[in-house]
């Protein structure tokens, strides 16, 4: 009698342990798949494509980036010689905004006559510019093959006749 109990003891155990082992399993697959979706999606920027297979990279190695990352982005347009400045992954819409502006300043060689024209977050945003024209247009959209369409739209209704994509990003979901 003593050994049927010790096995049935022993079988829940091993049950116990199985299920254990599965929710374990299925909580790492759950903590992967946040962290991944927590890595924003670039377009064409090298420089954003390799923070983004850096971040799928910890991922899978399962060390998180130590703090979530920001959701907020921002686009600044010169209007007198058509430079831009992005920002992404900023903590906050002002800290995006700046950033934007610093970064067009900086294209202009300090001249400041840029403006913010788009805050995002939680979306995919595509800005398209036609330099000799000095036209511009940018779109978001949960999709970024259809943010990229509504910037090239919205450069050629600016006037841009040789509108092209030059950055495209989508931020993380909060």
């Amino acid at each position: 009698m003593l050994k049927k109990n010790t096995c049935t003891y022993l079988k829940g155990i091993a049950v116990i342990f199985v299920i254990l082992l599965g929710s374990l399993t299925g909580a790492s697959a759950a903590s992967l798949g946040d962290c991944m979706s927590g890595c924003g999606i670039c377009g064409d920027d090298p420089v954003c494509e390799t923070i983004y297979e850096n971040c799928i990279n910890r991922c899978k190695q399962g060390s998180a980036p130590a703090q979530a990352p920001g959701v907020w982005g921002a686009i600044a347009v010169s209007g007198s010689a058509a430079y831009t400045g992005w920002s992404w992954n900023c903590q906050s819409k002002q800290e995006a905004a700046n950033k934007a502006l610093r970064y067009c300043w900086q294209a202009m060689n300090a001249m400041r006559d840029c403006n913010v024209v788009a805050t995002f977050a939680n979306t995919c945003i595509a800005l398209a510019t036609s330099p000799k024209e000095r036209a511009w247009g940018y779109g978001h959209n949960d999709s970024p093959k259809q943010a990229r369409k509504r910037a090239l739209m919205e450069c050629r209704e600016g006037g841009g006749r040789s509108c092209r994509i030059v950055s495209a990003y989508c931020s993380p979901k909060n």
